[in-house]
């Protein structure tokens, strides 16, 4: 299963691919594919049910009062994925990939109508 943000345009463009969710309950795993103004990551993570949990959550609080946000960090690695909900209607998603010697810190900005399908997908790979 591949789970991808609807930007509508190759940059930017946030994708998670060949999601697994381990057997054993302890969490998931997915190769999180960015592109942000002409920049690129491609790095395999993994994280715990409860922060995947909590970030479904926090995306729908923030989709149905078009304010706030909504963070991804596992609880034991570096990296995270943050959407922050402006009142105007734009997403702006930003984050921190980290590879071994490697970071990329990226930033880019689309707009709410992207929001029900990514957490529709989010739900289908949690549940």
């Amino acid at each position: 299963m591949n789970i991808k943000l609807q930007t509508n345009t190759e940059d930017p463009k946030l994708e998670f691919l060949n999601i697994e969710k381990y057997d054993d309950q302890s969490g998931f795993g997915s190769t999180i594919s960015v592109v942000s103004n002409g920049f690129s990551s491609k790095v395999f993570a993994t994280f715990e049910q409860w922060p995947m949990s909590e970030f479904i959550s926090q995306l729908q609080v923030c989709n149905n009062y078009l304010s706030g946000s909504a963070t991804l960090k596992p609880q034991w690695d570096n990296w995270f994925i943050t959407f922050t909900v402006k009142p105007n209607g734009h997403v702006v998603v930003n984050g921190l990939l980290c590879a071994y010697e490697q970071e990329l810190k990226f930033e880019f900005t689309t707009d709410q109508t992207c929001l029900n399908s990514l957490i529709k997908d989010f739900q289908l790979w949690s549940n």
